[in-house]
C-alpha cells in the first residue's frame, strides 16, 4: 500500500487535536510552577515560594483531572454522534451490492450526518435502479435481437441455394428487409431513448401541429396502406413551441402504434387543440383498446400487449414518454370513444 493509499481514520486525528488543545493549558500551569521554582532562586522568601508552589502544583493537578474527564466526554460523544453513524453508513454502503438496501436509520437526523445519509440513499438507490435497468436491458436486448438475426440467417442461407425459384427468391428476400426494417427500428428506438434521457435541447423554432402530423402520416404511410386505414385530422391552427423534430417522432410513434392494433380497413383518428395555453394533441384508432389497469404500464420498458400476430420491441410508447416530457409536456393513455386505444400529449403552445 503506497503512501497515498494509506487509511488515516479521522478519529485518531479527532482525538490528537483534542489532546493538544486540552494540554496547552496544562503545560502553561506547568510553566507557571516552574516560575514559582525560579522566584525562589530569585531571593524571594522561601516560605512564600513553596506556599506558591504548592498551590500551583495543586491547581495544576485539579485542571489535570478536569482536561483529561473533558477530553474523554469529547471523544466518546464524538464517537457516537459522528464517527459511529459515519462508519455505519460506510459499512451498509460496502454491503449494498451483496444485500438489499434499505434507507438507514441516520435518514432521519436533522443534521449533517442526516444530510451524508440522505444523499448516500439516493444515490445509491438510483445506481441499484440503473443497474437493473441495464441488466433488463441487456437480456431484452439480447431476446429482441436474436429473432430477427436468426430470420436473416436463415432466410440468408436459403438464399444462397442455386436451386432457388424466382418466387421464393423474392419472398425470402423481403423476409430479409422485413427484419432489417425492425432492427434498425428497434436501434433508431435506443438511441432516441438515450437522447431523451440526457435531455439533449430541443430545437426553439415554433411549428405548426398539422406539418407535423402530416410529416408522421407520411413516415407511416406503408403501414397505413398495408392495412388500408385511414387517417382523419382537425382543422386547428395549433403551434408547438419548439421541438418540432420529436415532436412528429411522436406522432409516429403513436401513429405506428395505432397502426399496429386497429383492424383492418379500420380509423385513426389524429385531432389537435388549443387547452389552456397548451398544444392538447390525441390519437385514437377503432383497435381492442387498453386493458383495464393497464393505462400506465404500457409506457414501460419493454412492455408487450401480447396482441398476437404484432411484433414490436415494446420501447416506443417509453421513447415517446421520455421525448413528450423532455419537451416540458405530459402524456397518458386511455379507452376511446371509437372503442380503441386514446393517447393525448400536451405541449407548451
Amino acid at each position: 500500500m503506497t503512501g497515498a493509499q494509506i487509511r488515516r481514520p479521522i478519529s485518531r486525528r479527532l482525538m490528537l487535536a483534542l489532546f493538544v488543545v486540552m494540554i496547552v493549558p496544562v503545560c502553561g500551569w506547568y510553566f507557571i510552577g516552574d516560575l514559582s521554582s525560579r522566584l525562589v532562586a530569585a531571593g524571594f522568601p522561601e516560605a512564600a515560594a513553596l506556599e506558591f508552589t504548592r498551590e500551583i502544583r495543586f491547581e495544576l493537578a485539579i485542571t489535570l483531572g478536569i482536561s483529561v474527564i473533558v477530553l474523554g466526554s469529547v471523544v466518546v460523544y464524538v464517537r457516537r454522534t459522528v464517527l459511529d453513524p459515519m462508519e455505519r453508513l460506510a459499512e451498509q454502503a460496502r454491503q449494498s451490492w451483496e444485500a438489499p438496501w434499505a434507507a438507514p436509520p441516520e435518514i432521519e437526523s436533522p443534521d449533517e450526518i442526516g444530510d451524508l445519509a440522505r444523499a448516500l440513499d439516493r444515490s445509491i438507490t438510483r445506481l441499484h435502479r440503473r443497474a437493473e435497468q441495464a441488466e433488463q436491458l441487456a437480456s431484452n436486448l439480447s431476446h429482441e435481437l436474436r429473432t430477427p438475426l436468426a430470420a436473416i440467417r436463415g432466410a440468408g442461407e436459403i438464399l444462397v441455394e442455386p436451386d432457388i425459384d424466382e418466387a421464393d427468391r423474392v419472398r425470402f428476400a423481403t423476409h430479409v428487409v422485413a427484419e432489417s426494417i425492425r432492427l434498425e427500428r428497434l436501434v433508431a428506438g435506443l438511441l432516441d431513448l438515450a437522447r431523451a434521457q440526457k435531455g439533449s435541447a430541443a430545437t426553439q423554432e415554433p411549428s405548426l401541429v398539422r406539418s407535423l402530423v402530416e410529416q408522421a402520416v407520411d413516415r407511416c404511410s406503408s403501414l397505413l396502406e398495408e392495412r388500408n386505414l385511414s387517417v382523419s385530422g382537425t382543422d386547428d391552427d395549433a403551434v408547438v413551441r419548439a421541438g418540432g423534430d420529436s415532436v412528429a417522432r411522436v406522432l409516429t410513434i403513436l401513429l405506428e402504434n395505432a397502426c399496429q392494433h386497429a383492424p383492418p380497413d379500420g380509423t385513426i383518428v389524429v385531432s389537435w387543440a388549443m387547452r389552456a395555453g397548451d398544444a392538447e394533441i390525441a390519437v385514437e384508432d377503432d383497435g381492442p383498446g387498453i386493458p383495464s389497469g393497464m393505462e400506465e404500464r404500457i409506457f414501460e420498458r419493454w412492455y408487450s400487449s401480447g396482441t398476437e400476430g404484432q411484433k414490436g420491441v415494446g420501447l416506443g410508447l417509453a421513447i415517446a414518454v421520455s421525448l413528450v416530457e423532455n419537451l416540458g409536456g405530459n402524456i397518458k393513455a386511455g379507452r376511446s370513444s371509437l372503442g380503441g386505444a386514446r393517447f393525448v400529449f400536451s405541449l407548451p403552445a
